[in-house]
Order: structure tokens, then C-alpha cells, then sequence
């Protein structure tokens, strides 16, 4: 299910991007943006489904759909021509998928919370100063 989500996330900022399908790699990629999300997406399917980065990214997915679903459906279900619901749909997407958007509001909402609790149970656990190879020499 979160691979599908992941792949219609890349296809989405594909298109934003300009690109319907996939550049090959001299196909003018030359910043590797797209491999980057790629990879990104094939680490972050790899992760247990408790951690913080896959809680955010269902949130996103999910709320995603319900704010977007609403706004969209009455562009494409109207008879107007084409040219003013392009204009119409732009408008929506562009105010939905920003940071002023109600997904990613929850996203940081509920993923952030998440987050700050992982962070909390390693500080307590003391996990944190394990990762970060802090010395207890200085004290």
C-alpha cells in the first residue's frame, strides 16, 4: 500500500516538474532529482511502519486525499471549457499541495508528534547519546 502511495507521489512531482514519465539518465535528469526521490522512497519503504517518516507519510497520503478529492471533484465535474478549469485546477493544487495546505498542517501535526516522541523515549532510554558518540569525558 505505501509503495503505491510513494510511486504516486513521484508521478505527481514528475508531472509538476514537467515530466510525464520517467528520464532515462542523460535525458537531461542532470541534477538527479528524480533518482534522489527514488531512492528516497525505496529507503523509506524499507523502514518498520512505527517509524516517524512512514507515520508522516501515510498522514500525508491520507489527508492528501481528503483535501484534494473535495477540491478537485467540482473542477471535473463542470461544463465550462478546458482552458478556465486548467487555470482553476493550477489554482487548487498549488493551494493544497503548499505548506499553507490542511496535509501538510496534519502532516506536521501528527507526524511531528510522532517524532518528538521517538525523540523523547531515546533521550530517556539513553539511545541518544549512543547515536551521537557524545563523550562523557568532558564533564
Amino acid at each position: 500500500m505505501t509503495t503505491t502511495i510513494y510511486l504516486l507521489v513521484l508521478d505527481a512531482l514528475m508531472y509538476a516538474k514537467g515530466r510525464l514519465s520517467e528520464p532515462s539518465p542523460g535525458d537531461g535528469d542532470d541534477d538527479g532529482y528524480i533518482s534522489r526521490i527514488q531512492n528516497f522512497a525505496r529507503k523509506l519503504s524499507k523502514l518498520p511502519s512505527h517509524h516517524p517518516l512512514q507515520i508522516a507519510s501515510r498522514t500525508y497520503a491520507l489527508a492528501l486525499s481528503l483535501s484534494l478529492a473535495p477540491a478537485i471533484l467540482p473542477i471535473l465535474t463542470s461544463r465550462k471549457k478546458l482552458s478556465g478549469k486548467a487555470a482553476r485546477l493550477l489554482k487548487v493544487l498549488r493551494n493544497e499541495l503548499s505548506p499553507r495546505g490542511f496535509a501538510f498542517a496534519m502532516t506536521v501535526a501528527i507526524g511531528g508528534g510522532e517524532a518528538l516522541r521517538e525523540l523523547w523515549r531515546k533521550v530517556e532510554t539513553g539511545e541518544m547519546d549512543e547515536e551521537r558518540c557524545v563523550s562523557k569525558k568532558c564533564t
